[in-house]
């Protein structure tokens, strides 16, 4: 009689794992430049920078990535296991928008989907692989922050001449290992940027113990909008304003000091000795940003 007992397979080792999430990227980036959905997506959620879909590497999933694979072969195991494809062999992310995300060093470490159409799964994610921050490299660049709870709200805080944004995709949110990595960067301050409604309110409250040891602020987006809904109904300008002017829901918190002036909002180029500058988006310089801007 044979042993029909399974041999496991040993686990995907870390290197192996970020190769293939850059192979997929790669794919998924091409996708959205050559075919309407993806593209016609972003537009749709007020997304029209093609500059912002190139500098982080977004993409879209037309569902075929099974068709550039060889038909049989440990690929397919380790795919599944990666979680780029279902138990099923069925891909993930199929019918998604694409938004990678990249740590503080340029290493691409998750990948994050959102359906284009109204589904109950909104948004996709792969099990059991560590979130990460969207857009971390700007904690290189810049000692004031804004702080939201999605890459698609950063993208709109973008759009209103932001770049030093920074989201928190997935279901876990912000963990102490995170704040770690904030501190280690020199991180002064932050501005939360949440949705305006109960459910915004009270997941900026349980973040403000977390970010105890910043100078941290909450602005409220009102009408029960969330930032990119407020950017698509009244456009990029009113949404930098409401950066600038926007009511304050709580009294900054943390260190009792004066804020850097230069690290505060502002839609204009600012000058500081900490090296920190907020920029319009179209003064973006195609590249990876070290601890000065161009």
């Amino acid at each position: 009689m044979q042993n029909h007992t399974q041999v496991s397979r040993p686990a995907l080792a870390s290197e192996r794992a970020v190769l293939l999430l850059e192979r997929a990227a790669t794919i998924y980036q091409k996708n959205l430049a050559e075919t309407p959905e993806g593209g016609a997506y972003l537009k749709m959620r007020g997304i029209t920078d093609a500059a912002l879909w190139g500098r982080h590497r977004l993409g879209y999933s037309n569902g075929k990535l099974t068709g550039l694979l060889p038909r049989h072969g440990a690929i397919w195991d380790e795919l599944k296991e990666l979680g780029l494809l279902r138990p099923d062999g069925q891909e993930r992310f199929a019918g998604c928008v694409i938004f990678p995300v990249i740590d503080a060093e340029g290493n691409l470490t998750a990948i994050y989907g959102r359906h284009t159409e109204e589904k109950d799964e909104s948004y996709v994610c792969l099990p059991g692989r560590p979130g990460g921050l969207w857009n971390a490299v700007a904690l290189k660049a810049y000692a004031h922050i804004v702080l939201v709870r999605s890459s698609l709200d950063g993208l709109s805080v973008e759009m209103a001449g932001y770049q030093n944004v920074i989201g928190i995709p997935g279901p876990t949110g912000l963990n102490t290992g995170d704040v770690a990595m904030l501190t280690s960067y020199g991180l002064q301050r932050i501005t939360l940027l949440f949705n305006g409604n109960e459910a915004g309110r009270t997941a900026a409250g349980k973040l403000q113990t977390l970010l105890s040891p910043f100078n941290c602020e909450q602005r409220e987006v009102p009408q029960d909008h969330e930032p990119n809904s407020y950017l698509i109904a009244h456009g990029p300008e009113a949404l930098a304003q409401l950066l600038v002017d926007g009511r304050r829901t709580q009294p900054a918190t943390g260190p009792v000091q004066a804020a850097h002036p230069a690290c505060s909002p502002s839609p204009e180029a600012l000058p500081s000795s900490l090296g920190c500058v907020i920029m319009k988006s179209g003064d973006w310089r195609k590249g990876r940003v070290n601890s000065r801007l161009p």
